[in-house]
């Protein structure tokens, strides 16, 4: 639905990159790494509740946060 996908990025470009901007070393680089983390969490979201993908789906919390933690950390501070 074009609203639907309208409405889902404006929340990335409104919020989530100017929230990534405040403390990205280079505040130029917040749209791209604001991708880079909605790729991941969309992602597995799809992988997880919409596909039901058995071996994400199995995941625990604790394993999301190890396996995804060192992606998302590289995504926002590096």
């Amino acid at each position: 639905e074009p609203t639907a996908i309208g409405r889902m990025r404006d929340v990335f470009v409104r919020q989530v990159a100017p929230a990534i901007a405040r403390f990205c070393a280079d505040p130029a680089q917040a749209p791209a790494r604001a991708a880079l983390v909605a790729s991941q969490v969309l992602g597995m979201a799809l992988c997880r509740h919409v596909l039901r993908v058995p071996p994400a789906v199995g995941l625990t919390k604790e394993e999301l946060v190890e396996w995804l933690g060192p992606t998302f950390q590289r995504y926002l501070a590096d």
